[in-house]
């Protein structure tokens, strides 16, 4: 008959042969924190959400889901091997894929957090529900991903643990094998009615405020890219002033106080069809890369490099957040933006 611990070290070894973590973990945990971990889960809260200043939001969120905080741990930024340990690059098989993956978790810090409920549901699938689909405008109303505005399927927020041993393995950076049984002894015994002293604020204002930064709330894949194309349309306004570029500038400017008001994404159908009248005007260049822009067809990276790059000629100069809220979306276009606004 299958034990807990074997059911455990079955699931490890089928993320990954290398199940030291695992074997760790077994031999300190007695039987019953084995089974506990069952109750335990995680919540990776990813660097966009520092970025974007969100953090504060998101963990008063928890607590109204009924997720009770256990242990936490911050790390600023993962290095590279951290992140092929929580994810194994053979998952992704594209490179530029794993490109997109490693450089959003260099972005700023990650915050790792294991919790655990009161309900009848099981934990992981709690998280799983709770979080949202991956491509934020697909994701139900009332998910975390989509109340909160992720930006798209790659920097979404969140990522949680879909059972025990991925617990283990994607919280072993930030976690101990000691932490991980005395965390898993505590989900049992707050099953069982006991209390225990941290609460979300203590892990926000003792954890993890020193790490948010509120001045980019903003920052969206929309305001991004209706910032370029403005300044790249002004580029070429003062060169020619020509009226139809001008005009094109007007129909941008309203569209982005419309953006910057609301808070909202808008509808830029309009705007992308005044741009494209003006490119006729536009050096050839000019015309190249608006094409290329506001044509978002899918492309390999080293298609979306050349094109971010060539922002460079006028001037444009775009953090390293800016370049990955692009190309993430962009490469993505048919999942990210026919559900949405341009396509």
């Amino acid at each position: 008959m299958k034990t807990p611990a074997d059911d455990l070290l079955e699931k490890y070894s089928d993320i990954t042969p290398d199940n030291g973590l695992c074997i760790d973990f077994l031999s300190l945990a007695g039987p019953t924190e084995i089974r506990n971990l069952d109750y335990l889960g995680l919540i990776l809260i990813t660097p966009e959400t520092f970025i974007l200043g969100r953090v504060d939001q998101l963990l008063r969120r928890f607590d109204l889901d009924g997720l009770i905080p256990i242990d936490y741990a911050v790390i600023d930024p993962l290095s590279e091997d951290q992140i092929s340990y929580m994810f194994i690059p053979n998952w992704i098989p594209e490179r530029f894929r794993w490109w997109l993956f490693s450089n959003r978790f260099k972005l700023g810090p990650t915050a790792a957090i294991l919790v655990t409920h009161l309900g009848d549901m099981d934990i992981h699938t709690k998280l799983a529900k709770s979080k949202g689909y991956r491509i934020p405008i697909i994701a139900s109303e009332g998910t975390w991903r989509r109340d909160f505005g992720a930006i798209n399927g790659v920097l979404n927020l969140v990522h949680t643990a879909d059972n025990p041993a991925y617990v283990l393995r994607n919280g072993g950076p930030f976690f101990s094998t000691e932490r991980f049984v005395n965390a898993s002894s505590s989900a049992g015994k707050i099953r069982s009615g006991d209390a225990l002293d941290l609460d979300w604020n203590d892990v926000w204002v003792y954890g993890l405020a020193g790490f948010s930064n509120r001045n980019s709330s903003n920052i969206s894949f929309l305001g991004t890219y209706l910032n370029v194309l403005q300044r790249i349309l002004h580029f070429q306004w003062q060169d020619t002033k020509k009226s139809s570029i001008g005009d094109a500038l007007l129909s941008m400017e309203v569209a982005i106080s419309d953006f910057q008001i609301s808070e909202s994404e808008v509808n830029c159908l309009d705007v992308i069809q005044c741009v494209k009248n003006c490119m006729k005007d536009c050096s050839p260049a000019t015309e190249e890369i608006i094409s290329s822009l506001i044509d978002l067809k899918n492309a390999p990276k080293y298609e979306w490099d050349k094109i971010i790059g060539s922002i460079g000629n006028y001037g444009i100069l775009l953090n390293d957040f800016e370049i990955l809220i692009l190309i993430s979306t962009l490469y993505y276009t048919d999942q990210e933006l026919s559900a949405r606004y341009l396509l």
